[in-house]
């Protein structure tokens, strides 16, 4: 089985999960492709499993991901996409709770891939990986790169 893992992170904190998304899948036994949309784009997507993540900025994905997602053509993709995002960590007053998760959270960077791979006619995962960061910057909260382990442990164990 054969994974592409591409993603943009602006703090590092999106790279430090796209990594445990890939050591997870290799573990497994699963061949697992990095590629930063800082660095280079993918010259192909011929794998099984495709994930696509990003940092959630304002509410939706860096501008890196928009470009990718809107001009990268995945035309011969017929495997699955996952989406993964880094979001900041929900508050645990209620009020502020509300707030944020009506503006930044639920309209995030996963369900914003999500919809936008649905709407190119891609097969895609209905779990999304939403992975939370302390603050604007990070670090990752705790057991968070655990998590991304167990989120791949599910996903190939289907």
């Amino acid at each position: 089985m054969k994974s592409v893992i591409i993603f943009d992170s602006v703090y590092g904190c999106t790279k430090q999960v796209a990594e445990a998304l890939a050591d997870e899948l290799n573990r497994n036994g699963c061949e697992a492709l990095l590629c930063s949309l800082k660095d280079s784009k993918p010259e192909s997507v011929d794998c099984d499993y495709l994930f696509l993540g990003s940092p959630t900025r304002f509410g939706k994905p860096t501008r890196r991901m928009r470009k990718f997602l809107d001009t990268f053509d995945l035309s011969n993709f017929s495997g699955t996409a996952i989406a993964f995002d880094t979001i900041m960590q929900i508050p645990e007053n209620d009020s502020n709770r509300e707030k944020m998760k009506a503006k930044y959270i639920d309209d995030g960077s996963a369900p914003t891939i999500k919809s936008a791979l649905t709407q190119k006619g891609i097969h895609v995962s209905d779990k999304v990986l939403r992975v939370e960061v302390s603050g604007l910057k990070g670090p990752l909260v705790d057991n968070a790169l655990d998590a991304a382990k167990e989120f791949v442990n599910e996903l190939i164990s289907h």
